[in-house]
């Protein structure tokens, strides 16, 4: 009898500055890319620059709606990306770099918790 491993797909996460239906071109283009990465079959997630929200994955607009402030317009499509909500640090709490502030800790930890292999920025 021959094992097989069922594939793994390649876990990234896109580091935009916010919501892909929120700004202009730059989110416009990663989330073009998000979709041509889906159809590789790569499982994308996201996580925003500018919007802070409690650490968590967040698989649909019904769980990540409490944390945004615009909803993304009819018929967005959405289910190919998980959010990644990465928190607050302590020194963001206290208003030492501002509520948006990323460090490269976070991230190393949100990848090694979510085995997030690559970034993109």
């Amino acid at each position: 009898v021959k094992e097989t491993k069922a594939k793994k797909k390649k876990r990234l996460c896109l580091l935009p500055a916010s919501f892909p239906w929120m700004f202009g071109p730059y989110q416009a283009q990663m989330y073009k890319l998000s979709l041509e990465l889906d159809s590789r079959g790569y499982e994308t997630f996201w996580m925003t620059r500018s919007d802070a929200m409690p650490e968590g994955e967040y698989h649909s607009w019904e769980e990540l709606k409490e944390h945004v402030s615009e909803p993304p317009p009819p018929g967005f499509k959405l289910d190919h990306l998980t959010f990644v909500g990465r928190g607050l640090s302590a020194d963001n709490d206290k208003g030492l770099y501002g509520k948006n502030a990323m460090f490269a800790s976070v991230l190393n930890r949100l990848a090694e918790a979510y085995d997030i292999g690559t970034y993109v920025t």
